[in-house]
């Protein structure tokens, strides 16, 4: 399985990307990780596409409004994140204006290969997961992880 996430403070622009595989698949997994990224990058999101994202985070802003507990968190997230206390009130609007070129511009910066930072746990070794299998040019291999027992 594979999925990823945005993460969009004000502090640090970054995706996140969580795969699972098996050993003997995984150099295929990277390289067509990283080919996706590339094409993303490099090729503007159709309008149609721009359309139905941008209707779906608009359109479902209400369902997370449910509980209380989601409330708190989304005014926490706002607090934490040093937003307007009318953030809501002009997120539709904003949503709204944000184009391909932005999409374009900010891909290109989010998906540069030279910021990304691969972490592989399981089996695998640097050895089993060469740079022309993965597209990936540099590994770092640790052994033990610091406080996990």
């Amino acid at each position: 399985g594979i999925y990823s996430h945005l993460s969009e403070g004000k502090a640090v622009k970054m995706i996140q990307i969580d795969s699972t595989s098996q050993n003997e698949t995984l150099a295929e997994l990277i390289s067509r990780t990283v080919d996706e990224l590339e094409k993303i990058a490099n090729n503007p999101v159709p309008e149609s596409e721009l359309k139905a994202h941008r209707d779906f985070l608009i359109g479902s802003m209400p369902l997370s409004l449910t509980s209380t507990d989601r409330i708190a968190g989304i005014l926490q997230y706002l607090q934490m994140q040093d937003l307007p206390s009318n953030y809501f009130d002009t997120r539709a609007a904003n949503l709204r204006t944000v184009s391909a070129a932005d999409i374009q511009s900010l891909a290109k910066e989010l998906l540069d290969p030279n910021k990304a930072v691969t972490v592989v746990a399981g089996g695998s070794s640097a050895d089993s997961l060469p740079a022309e299998r993965t597209k990936i040019m540099a590994f770092d291999v640790i052994e033990t992880l610091p406080n996990v027992e």
